[in-house]
């Protein structure tokens, strides 16, 4: 993949884990669920480190334009290391399915552990656990969406002839 490519398709993964995080989402206790987990870690098995950038980047967008200015700092971290977890597991030439569904849970509890720790640091400890089950429903849509999603997009860019 060209660097011109992987610069469009990160600003493109950008786009897509702002959009799917901001605008497609159910409320829940402090925040909301949304499909966002799924595009960060397909961009993450599609970019390597690009992908974790656009991770923090999309992600800590999504909360500013949804009203959640005070979760842009957790986010950008919280997401990020999420997406360096994945990125550590599934950092191999071919991306094999028990790869993403380890990788993906490792990452999601990840992303739970550390929301656990920004909100019991901005809230208090019982809201913060409070939200731990949602956290979990959207890790769980994340791993499950993206372990559809990765191999279809890597099936795309080699047909396409983009290569990754």
């Amino acid at each position: 993949m060209t660097k011109l490519t992987k610069l469009m398709m990160a600003g493109l993964f950008t786009a897509l884990i702002c959009l799917t995080t901001a605008f497609i989402k159910i409320p829940a206790v402090q925040g909301y669920i949304h499909p966002g987990d799924a595009f960060i870690l397909t961009g993450v098995s599609l970019l390597g480190p690009w992908g974790i950038l656009c991770a923090s980047i999309g992600s800590g967008l999504a909360d500013l334009l949804a009203g959640y200015a005070i979760f842009v700092p957790g986010t950008v971290v919280v997401k990020g290391l999420m997406a360096f977890i994945f990125f550590l597991v599934i950092n191999k030439r071919e991306t094999k399915l028990w790869r993403i569904l380890v990788g993906g849970i490792l990452a999601e509890l990840v992303m739970v552990a550390g929301y656990f720790a920004y909100e019991s640091l901005i809230y208090d400890v019982k809201t913060a656990a409070a939200g731990i089950p949602f956290n979990l429903v959207q890790a769980a849509g994340g791993v499950l969406i993206a372990l559809f999603l990765i191999p279809i997009a890597n099936k795309a860019l080699k047909t396409m002839k983009i290569g990754i």
